[in-house]
């Protein structure tokens, strides 16, 4: 069945482009109608940021968040259809977990594009390229004869990539899951946790490491050798619970190798949040040496 998607024509912005995506990755089958017609949007099944019914914004009335976000055409799409979203591309999940996964994306991802459209200030100490403004680029100039719509078409397709990489990178959390937890319950040294691969491990370490106990993850690199990481004391904090020695900060290879008693040195990143040898052995002995500094 064919689901007859409606949203109003002329210039865009990146609430109703991102309503669309969901909606278009929700329903294989669907035709987009983008119109301020009454008329022609009454033909059509769903209606996102314009209309006034469920998922439009733009009235005296408009819905808010409980921390006082208001919500725009993304996050009224999403509170609608994203449990379902989820169900289709992340089917292991349990419900708890899709239902945790669907607010952090809310937090994380809507909120922000929700408080631009409506025009609510985002406080940032540095001005950033956001997806808002990125979408609104694709807008035709005032003296283009670009058609509206194909330009909306071709904004979708870029924030396509962008909304599957963010959710993706959340539903990554619960795939690394079982590979932190079992690490963590075969520790050797309650300390130092190693792992097999490497991935976004501190999220499900936090959640699981409620003593605080490992200081550092020992874990393979994608393209040579292994690595030592400090583990952070929050996700949004660059204090670690234990940083790599001062010594160690910074030095090339050779000088690293000859202060550590290694031949295999690679690194240790001068902010001593990261380290790597080419051995096993040797990133375990940068462990070991870092535990006792």
């Amino acid at each position: 069945m064919t689901i007859k998607l409606g949203t109003h024509n002329g210039s865009f912005h990146c609430d109703d482009v991102v309503a669309f995506v969901i909606l278009a990755l929700l329903f294989d089958d669907h035709t987009l109608t983008r119109t301020r017609d009454k008329e022609l949007l009454g033909e059509q099944d769903i209606v996102f940021d314009v209309g006034g019914g469920s998922l439009d914004h733009h009235f005296t009335d408009k819905p808010y968040r409980e921390n006082g976000i208001p919500y725009a055409a993304a996050g009224l799409v999403w509170r609608a259809y994203g449990l379902k979203l989820l169900h289709t591309v992340a089917p292991s999940l349990t419900d708890d977990e899709r239902l945790k996964v669907h607010l952090d994306m809310d937090v994380l991802f809507f909120q922000g594009i929700d408080a631009v459209d409506n025009g609510v200030n985002v406080d940032t100490s540095l001005p950033l390229i956001s997806l808002p403004l990125i979408v609104n680029g694709f807008n035709p100039p005032f003296d283009s004869g670009e058609n509206e719509d194909a330009a909306f078409y071709r904004a979708a397709d870029i924030v396509k990539v962008v909304f599957l990489n963010y959710l993706n990178r959340r539903l990554e959390q619960y795939r690394v899951r079982d590979l932190v937890q079992e690490a963590f319950e075969n520790r050797q040294d309650p300390r130092v946790l190693v792992l097999d691969k490497g991935g976004p491990w501190l999220e499900a370490l936090l959640a699981l490491d409620n003593k605080e106990e490992v200081l550092f993850v020992v874990f393979p690199d994608k393209h040579h050798g292994y690595r030592i990481q400090t583990v952070k004391k929050d996700p949004a904090s660059f204090d670690a619970r234990k940083n790599l020695p001062a010594s160690w900060a910074g030095l090339d290879a050779d000088e690293l190798g000859q202060v550590i008693g290694i031949d295999d040195a690679i690194f240790v990143h001068p902010a001593r949040f990261i380290g790597g040898a080419l051995s096993f052995e040797s990133v375990m002995k940068m462990a070991k040496l870092a535990l006792e500094e």
